[in-house]
């Protein structure tokens, strides 16, 4: 049996959308892998995603999943400690 702290993470599903008409890059297509079911996407199991480069937008958690493209990556600016520099102000 599972252990139970690790039966959300273990339980979730994922599927890929359809292709549809990438936002960031014209003449692309994108497609996304969506975590379901969102009920079991709990703060742990959120953080685990979050660290495989999934996003949250509403109740869908997904992650860019774009065939033969990798140009979306996510990044995470540690706020508390970020400094902007002169450029950035």
């Amino acid at each position: 049996m599972a252990n139970l702290k690790e039966l959300p993470f273990s339980a979730l599903q994922f599927y890929a959308t359809a292709p549809y008409p990438c936002s960031y890059l014209e003449d692309r297509q994108a497609r996304s892998q969506v975590a379901t079911p969102a009920h079991l996407i709990n703060a742990d199991v959120y953080s685990e995603l979050v660290k495989m480069g999934f996003r949250r937008s509403g109740i869908f958690t997904y992650r860019p999943y774009c065939d033969g493209c990798r140009a979306c990556v996510p990044v995470r600016v540690p706020v508390a400690t970020f400094d902007a520099n002169r450029t950035q102000r």
